[in-house]
């Protein structure tokens, strides 16, 4: 009886722990609000390392939105010149376009 009574104390400690943090006030590629709480000025750290690339370089979000499609989302590359050089999580080359000038595309230029 006090290991269920432990257990739902502990359960209803980490909802009530999930509910009340702040969520990130980024949208995501998809269009919708990103889950991550919150640790600096309302983003999560993704997010306000993205927002710090758009106030350092003026230019970005253009040069990021010049290899998006007309969905926004990131275009595959045609070649691997213009092949992004980063890793994926399961160890192969990204195979998204670059923005011009740099060797990385939108998604991986971000981090």
């Amino acid at each position: 009886m006090k290991k269920v009574l432990s257990i739902m104390l502990m359960l209803m400690c980490i909802s009530l722990g999930a509910s009340a943090a702040v969520k990130c006030k980024a949208v995501t590629l998809k269009g919708t609000q990103c889950t991550r709480v919150a640790k600096k000025d309302g983003y999560c750290t993704q997010h306000y390392k993205i927002e710090q690339k758009k106030k350092s370089d003026h230019n970005y979000v253009n040069k990021a939105r010049q290899v998006e499609d007309p969905s926004g989302k990131p275009q595959k590359a045609t070649s691997n010149a213009n092949r992004c050089t980063a890793t994926t999580k399961k160890g192969t080359r990204c195979k998204l376009k670059v923005i011009e000038g740099t060797i990385y595309c939108p998604v991986h230029a971000k981090r």
